[in-house]
Parts: C-alpha cells; sequence; structure tokens
C-alpha cells in the first residue's frame, strides 16, 4: 500500500491579508467545514470557517459560532459542538475557566444556534494574568465574556486572567464525551516567573452535558523537563481494539501513548518512530483519523508537510512517510513558478510568516480517500499569478 496525491489545488486566498492553522471538519451529514485564523500569528486573532456540500469541490465564506473555535464535534443526531479557545479565570473559583460554546445543526438551518458559556474546571494547570500574555491583547469578540464573567463592564490587566489550555479532539465514549487537552502544568511552575516558563503537560477532561462543562479525568502525559515543551500538542483516536491512541508533540520528536479503560490510565510515553526507516519525526501538529477498516492516517507539520499511514490500526507501524512539501514545490516547478519564488519549507529556522505550511489538518471523505489541507504564506501558484499573503492549498490522497 502506498499514499498516491492528486496535485494540491487553492481553495481559499488572500492577496492582502493573513490565513493561518486551516482544521478541517467533516460533520454527521457529511458537510466539511474548515476553520482557519485570521490576522498574524499572535494570540487573539479571530477565525474564519468556510464551508463545503460537494465533497471539497467547491468553499464557501460562512459565519462563524465562537471567535476562535479549538476542535469542534459533531453528535449523531446531527448537532454541531464548537468551543473557543480562551477560557476566562473566574476570579472567585480560580480553578474554574469560562469559554464561548455554540450548538448548532448545520443541516438545519431553521434551527436557532445556541450560544453558552462552557465551564471548564482545571485544577492542575496553571493561569495566565493578562499582563504576562506580552503585547497580546484580548480583541473586541473576547470583551463581552470577559465582562460577564468578572460581572463588570471594565476589568483590569491585574485583575483579568487566562486559563489557557488548549483542547485538542472529542470523542464519545461510555456516556461521556472526552477530550485531549495540554496547559501549562502547576507541578512544575515556580511562583514568581512567568507561566510560559511552566512545562507543559497533556491530560484528558471529560463532560457529561454535551460539552457545556468539563472536569479533568486523567493526566495522559505529564511533562518532562528533558522534552523542549513538556507535552504540548495532540491528537487522539480510538483504535478499532476500543483503545485510545494518542501522538504528542514535544518541540522535538513525537510520543505516543494509549489507553484501555476509556482514558483513565495511560501507558508511558513512548519515543514515536516510523517501523520502516527507523527514523523519529517531529515536531509540530500530529493530526491522525482512523478508516472504517482500522488503519490509521496522520499528518503533521514543521518544517515541510508529511503525511504517513500505519496499517496495522495498532499505532505501532507506522510507514510510507509522503513528503507533500515536495509535492508543492514539484506542483509549483510544473506551474511555471521560477525558484527563488517557491516555497521554501524551512519553518523551523526561518520566519514562519514567509512560508508556514506548519499545520496539516486532514478527513476521510470515502475509504481511504483523505483531503489534507495546509496554509501557505507569500505564495505564487503559477509563473503569471500575483503574489498572495496567504492562501489555503488542499491535495486529495488516495491510501491504495
Amino acid at each position: 500500500m502506498k499514499l498516491i496525491p492528486t496535485r494540491p489545488v487553492t481553495i481559499y486566498a488572500r492577496q492582502h491579508g493573513q490565513i493561518w492553522f486551516p482544521q478541517l471538519h467533516r460533520h454527521t451529514d457529511g458537510t466539511l467545514f474548515i476553520y482557519f485564523q485570521k490576522g498574524y500569528d499572535r494570540n487573539f486573532s479571530p477565525f474564519g470557517r468556510l464551508s463545503s456540500t460537494d465533497h471539497g469541490r467547491t468553499w464557501t465564506e460562512i459565519e462563524e459560532n465562537v471567535p476562535r473555535a479549538m476542535w469542534p464535534y459533531s453528535f449523531d443526531d446531527g448537532e454541531l459542538y464548537e468551543m473557543d479557545c480562551y477560557g476566562v479565570v473566574d476570579p472567585k473559583e480560580t480553578d474554574t475557566a469560562f469559554h464561548y460554546g455554540a450548538w448548532s445543526f448545520p443541516g438545519l438551518p431553521e434551527r436557532v444556534t445556541r450560544h453558552e458559556l462552557v465551564r471548564v474546571h482545571s485544577p492542575h494547570t496553571v493561569n495566565f494574568p493578562a499582563t504576562a500574555m506580552g503585547v497580546s491583547y484580548p480583541t473586541h469578540p473576547w470583551w463581552d465574556l470577559i465582562n460577564r464573567v468578572h460581572g463588570k463592564s471594565e476589568v483590569t490587566g491585574d485583575e483579568l486572567s487566562y486559563n489557557c489550555l488548549t483542547f485538542f479532539r472529542f470523542l464519545e465514549h461510555d456516556g461521556a464525551l472526552l477530550a485531549l487537552a495540554a496547559g501549562a502544568d502547576r507541578t512544575h511552575y515556580s511562583a514568581g516567573k512567568s507561566p510560559a516558563h511552566a512545562t507543559t503537560s497533556m491530560f484528558c477532561f471529560e463532560s457529561r452535558d454535551r460539552g457545556r462543562s468539563w472536569t479533568e479525568r486523567a493526566v495522559v502525559a505529564r511533562g518532562r523537563p528533558d522534552l523542549p515543551e513538556g507535552f504540548s500538542e495532540g491528537t487522539m483516536v480510538q483504535l478499532k481494539d476500543g483503545q485510545f491512541y494518542c501522538v504528542i508533540r514535544t518541540g522535538g520528536p513525537f510520543y505516543h501513548v494509549w489507553s484501555n479503560d476509556g482514558g483513565r490510565t495511560w501507558t508511558q510515553p513512548e519515543l514515536f518512530r516510523l517501523s520502516d526507516t527507523g527514523e523519529k519525526i517531529g515536531m509540530c501538529w500530529p493530526c491522525v483519523r482512523v478508516c472504517a477498516d482500522g488503519t490509521l492516517v496522520m499528518v503533521w507539520g514543521r518544517h515541510g508537510k508529511h503525511m504517513a499511514f500505519d496499517p496495522s490500526g495498532t499505532g505501532k507501524q507506522w510507514q510510507s512517510r509522503l513528503d507533500l512539501h515536495a509535492w508543492e514545490l514539484d506542483t509549483q516547478a510544473l506551474m511555471g513558478v521560477p525558484a527563488e519564488r517557491r516555497l521554501r519549507g524551512d519553518t523551523l529556522r526561518a520566519h514562519r510568516h514567509l512560508d508556514s505550511g506548519d499545520m496539516l489538518s486532514l478527513v476521510e471523505t470515502e475509504p481511504h480517500t483523505f483531503l489534507v489541507c495546509y496554509d501557505v504564506q507569500a505564495y505564487c501558484e503559477s509563473w503569471n499569478s500575483p503574489k498572495c499573503d496567504a492562501a489555503i492549498r488542499m491535495v486529495r490522497v488516495r491510501l491504495e
């Protein structure tokens, strides 16, 4: 078996403006969504949203339900759950933060979208005072959330704190909605230092009210001082044998873990290697999907854009790495783009605003057929096309 890509195409572009981190999601009825950041790669840049009802052939920009969605989730009854990234800490209960949340039925436009606050209780992560966020400033979409949580119309930077707990992937199990989440760990934090210096750990959170409130279920991987970032980003799926499986970013090579009791306990993190070459891979934004036959497929970035699969469905036989960045460069060459105007891909050592492509995502649209998308910056599609500031590129890949 091998991964076979078609030529990538541009599905959304801006000649003047920024596009970052497109995230693909397939809804229960087959509708595809892409969430993407609008603005520079800083905190508090809102997200936009695209929608496709024809398997990704055409896309329409639609209104977002929350300012900056983390990972959406589609329930079997057609309801779409969306949770915003930023949680404002309750000044009266500092282990608790509130996020924007939205529940909608994309296939039933007559159903009104419900907007409520999502309560997250996180006793083991560090809160970030607004003054520790540097130049990042909460733009107007979050002002109402701040005011509602604090119960007043004016809040100072000294009063305001965020629980910067980032959720990655949701899945349902035994009557609960579960989420993988990363946050700065209080056990690795020294009072008086910047919260950004705390090592990041990975947690499993659960909700028993369809995402309205969340509590910590378990520590998935405790941050370690020998890893550049601790455990900072991840992806979680349920394997065909029922086990949970996660691949996790560390700032270096990936690690992976398993759970056979619904995410309550986890194996010790193991270094991730490709089985056919033995190489260690990293370093950011792993995104895993499980096919109907149990096959695992993953994309990841920085530097470059990559894809691999595990035919065993166990997480232990990853192989056949596909270099999507080399494929993109080959496509630019085919379209006559001069070498000096093509993407470089060296986002590890260069300024990402000149290239990007760090964070890929994928969905399966048909058996063993996948759509993969990523962003590109300062991009030229053909020899005579104007250079656009940013674009979302998409490639269809078959596993056969």
